[in-house]
């Protein structure tokens, strides 16, 4: 029989779209950073945004840290008391999502295995990760966890078998 484990880690993220969040956050990298707060503060628990440009191209990523790292400077709040912050308006060193953006440090693609998601999970430390297509347009955003939870009836057949990473 078959390692279930074995089988579910050679296995292509296409065969797993529906599990592909398509629904993530996005901006592009001109957009004023209140709409990046503003996006923020509606999206609710989703702390990055991928920021893409007008093909839909993958340019980076801005996580709520960031955002808040921005708008509460505390190295300066330290040397200049701490009255800074939102209402000191000025003190918002970047205006738009370019100059706050960072890269994504893994990016998936259709053609990737599960093995590659969770081997980029471990190296990563991240929950979730972007997916791209052939084009570098975004797909969506996968975890491992929405993969493991939708297989979990199998995986409980068999004891999965552990892997060093990198291995």
């Amino acid at each position: 029989m078959t390692d279930i484990c074995e089988s579910l880690e050679n296995r292509r993220l296409k065969e797993f779209r529906e599990y592909i969040v398509s629904q993530v956050s996005t901006i592009r990298p001109t957009t004023i950073m209140d709409g990046a707060l503003r996006e923020f503060m509606e999206k609710g628990p989703n702390l990055c945004l991928y920021v893409v440009d007008d093909e839909n191209c993958l340019v980076g990523r801005i996580r709520f840290p960031s955002i808040t790292g921005a708008l509460f400077p505390y190295d300066n709040m330290r040397k200049h008391g701490t009255s800074m912050g939102i209402a000191k308006r000025s003190a918002f060193a970047v205006s738009i999502a370019k100059d706050l953006m960072e890269s994504c440090p893994e990016v998936l693609r259709e053609s990737d295995t599960v093995g590659d998601l969770a081997r980029k999970v471990e190296i990563t430390g991240e929950d979730s990760l972007p997916v791209i297509d052939s084009f570098n347009r975004l797909v969506g955003q996968i975890s491992l966890h929405q993969i493991l939870s939708a297989n979990m009836t199998n995986l409980e057949e068999k004891p999965c078998t552990s892997h060093k990473v990198g291995a």
